[in-house]
């Protein structure tokens, strides 16, 4: 039992370190995304979850339907290949949308009037008008200027609030401010992947204690390879941001969506050249 046991956990070790995308995309989209600890967490506790039963559901149903061992190997596979070519997927569109939104943001321009009056140049920036209770949306792709009282306060979003004295709500926000929508996606994509993305190691893992009809050892087996695969990959992953905290990345801020796209991809493509 015990070499088993052992066994199990240093397989989910060895396949979750090598698997470069149980943690690289999480490192990317957590960057990219500006995600606090916490939600990183999240998104990789949830991800392993379904990254692993996947597979136990699978590996059990087919124990209780007397399914051999490499039929099960073979679904295995066969999920493997759609996951990679959704990963593959998914980054490509990623680091698209990225390029769309490192173009969109260009910085705008901000002209001295005096001390306090500044006038900014707004180009092919999105708007949206609150009047008399309602909302306005709108893009334009001409710019435009405006005179107002502005403070400048620390911040990491791009976004402008003007007062008029008639009371209009005006505000101006990056194309990137707007495809909030679409980044909180992001999230059901990478569950979506990682339940799509097989534990090959574990089927025959599970096969061998359910052969030998010792449901004590199969919950063991199982236990140990779900808790080492899922601390691999949020130990991995926390390590990574750690390290690109140290690296002079600011001035890469607004390509981060394309660098974190690019970065899947590669992912996908790493393990349909090299099979890791």
């Amino acid at each position: 039992m015990s070499v088993l046991i052992v066994t199990a956990a240093g397989i989910a070790l060895f396949h979750t370190l090598i698997g470069v995308d149980h943690y690289i995309p999480f490192v990317a989209l957590s960057k990219a995304n500006n995600w606090v600890l916490r939600k990183t967490i999240f998104v990789v506790l949830v991800c392993g979850v379904g990254h692993v039963f996947s597979s136990v559901l699978l590996g059990l149903g087919g124990i209780a339907l007397g399914s051999a061992v490499t039929t099960l190997v073979n679904i295995e596979s066969w999920r493997g290949e759609l996951a990679v070519w959704f990963l593959v997927a998914f980054g490509l569109v990623y680091m698209l949308w990225g390029i769309r939104a490192a173009y969109k943001n260009k910085p705008h321009t901000h002209l001295a009037l005096n001390g306090s009056v500044v006038e900014h140049v707004h180009s092919e920036v999105d708007h949206i008008h609150e009047h008399d209770g309602h909302a306005h949306y709108h893009r334009t792709h001409e710019a435009h200027v405006h005179e107002h009282e502005h403070e400048h306060e620390p911040a990491r979003e791009n976004t402008h609030n003007h007062g008029y004295t008639d009371d209009h709500s005006h505000s101006h926000e990056t194309i990137q401010d707007y495809d909030n929508g679409k980044k909180r996606n992001t999230f059901w994509m990478l569950v979506i992947l990682f339940v799509l993305g097989p534990c090959e190691p574990l089927i025959p893992l599970l096969m061998y204690p359910a052969a030998e009809s010792n449901l004590l050892l199969l919950t063991g087996v199982t236990a140990v390879f779900a808790v080492v695969t899922i601390g691999t990959m949020l130990g991995m992953t926390l390590v990574a941001l750690k390290g690109l905290q140290l690296l002079p990345m600011k001035k890469l801020d607004r390509y981060s969506h394309v660098l974190a796209g690019l970065s899947v991809l590669l992912c996908g493509l790493a393990i349909m050249v090299f099979g890791i």
